[in-house]
């Protein structure tokens, strides 16, 4: 069985169960024991560790808890050429910034002989572009720090010259973002629980914070840049600062700040608006009512399903065989039946709805989900070989991608759905690693 597999049943098995930061620890290292290996590198925001085994590639994310939310770790298993050397490659070559998988990366452990593709940057040089696309590795940074076993973790600093205060360093740390003045040696934390709320219920984010302390200089002249240079960190938006830019021909005459303007702040200032409490969003609760699971198919009808559309044979005569009716829905024509439904893709596909979904406020259990989901998973796999492709979650989700001569079969399961799609492999193909 392949690594990823492994891991995914792993997880599978952890949906429901406490998590906390030293739990994230833990299977990160138990991981590396089984791998034999520490990650070739993290990436981030929204921490992610990547191992690579043979021609495959198995990338864990953890996510930090929000709200009611809990901590969240999940994991995907990749074909190496294709996801990162194809379409990873692509992503960073033509997409607009804000698609960006990841803005930074750190190397972690090299894997001699191996060829490893690192994106040039993107060249913010405007207030603007520094908010939507470095600020937020900085409001993010504190969280990926903690959820980091400590022995994996690098420093991130950053520095900047604004025209009132000289020198300001701002350093991620598990607490939160520190900065300090070194003229007159103010320091301060920007605690990480506030930059965690700072998107609705707090007016502090590094953006705005390091915008203020600049007083209104434009971007390009306060030399915001990354104070450890190395060969492990690498950066894929920043201000085109150094001889590598002024080599591309880059300079601060590229760039407007236009019209918007941001509020100065002095140290002190910014230090009031921390201690401000935060604006609590009244919310009503919602509750949830949990509902028996009961599966429309079992693993033998699916397979005889995906078997008899992968030969060709008309769809309406295979769903008929196993007892659906037409109906007509909103996108056309569907079929149903007790306890699950076909629907027509839009690349000539179909959507095999294996359990009927439950009332609006009213789940499933999650883990008897993924339970049956993964014994779908184990069915086609003894029939078409091990996934092209696999993701799992400790929220319940699971997807699982197969590759048959240029036919696709997705498996997806999570928040009370179990998903069947059959048809052309690359559309499926794309849409998970494109």
């Amino acid at each position: 069985m392949r690594p990823e597999m492994l891991v995914c049943d792993q997880i599978s098995r952890m949906v429901g169960a406490p998590l906390d930061e030293e739990g994230i620890h833990r299977f990160l290292r138990r991981l590396a024991q089984v791998l034999e290996a520490e990650p070739i590198s993290m990436h981030g925001p929204g921490l992610r560790f990547r191992w690579v085994v043979d021609d495959r590639t198995l990338e864990v994310e953890a996510q930090r808890a929000r709200g009611d939310w809990p901590f969240e770790l999940s994991v995907r298993g990749m074909d190496t050429e294709y996801a990162i050397d194809i379409e990873e490659y692509r992503t960073f070559k033509w997409a607009d910034p804000a698609d960006y998988p990841f803005y930074w990366s750190v190397d972690i452990c090299q894997i001699p002989g191996m060829w490893v593709f690192y994106p040039g940057a993107y060249p913010v040089g405007t207030w603007d572009s520094f908010s939507d696309l470095i600020a937020p590795t900085l409001d993010e940074l504190p969280a990926d720090i903690a959820m980091t076993p400590p022995e994996w973790r690098r420093p991130f600093r950053w520095r900047m010259t604004a025209p009132q205060l000289g020198d300001v360093f701002f350093t991620a740390l598990p607490e939160g973002v520190e900065v300090m003045v070194e003229s007159t040696g103010e320091a301060l934390l920007v605690p990480r629980s506030i930059l965690e709320r700072w998107s609705g219920s707090h007016p502090v984010g590094m953006g705005m914070a390091i915008a203020g302390l600049a007083h209104g200089a434009p971007f390009m002249s306060v030399g915001f840049a990354f104070c450890e240079r190395d060969e492990a960190h690498h950066f894929y938006a920043e201000a085109p600062i150094g001889p590598e830019w002024e080599h591309e021909g880059i300079s601060a005459d590229d760039f407007d700040e236009g019209e918007k303007t941001w509020e100065p702040l002095s140290v002190g200032e910014l230090r009031r608006l921390i201690a401000r409490p935060p604006v609590e969003q009244e919310e009503e609760p919602i509750e949830i009512r949990r509902a028996p699971f009961r599966a429309g198919l079992g693993a033998p009808e699916v397979l005889m399903i995906v078997g008899d559309i992968r030969r060709g044979r008309k769809a309406a005569r295979v769903f008929k065989k196993h007892g659906a009716r037409r109906a007509r829905g909103g996108d056309g024509p569907v079929f149903e039946a007790d306890g699950w439904s076909a629907n027509p893709k839009r690349d000539d596909g179909w959507r095999v709805s294996l359990v009927e979904p439950p009332a609006a406020r009213v789940r499933f259990d999650d883990r008897e989900v993924v339970e049956y989901a993964r014994g779908i998973g184990e069915a086609l796999a003894q029939r078409y070989g091990p996934p092209f492709g696999c993701e799992a979650s400790t929220a319940g989700t699971l997807m699982q991608l197969f590759a048959v001569d240029g036919f696709g079969v997705r498996l997806y399961a999570g928040y009370s759905r179990v998903e069947v799609e059959i048809g052309q492999f690359k559309p499926m193909a794309e849409y998970e690693y494109g």
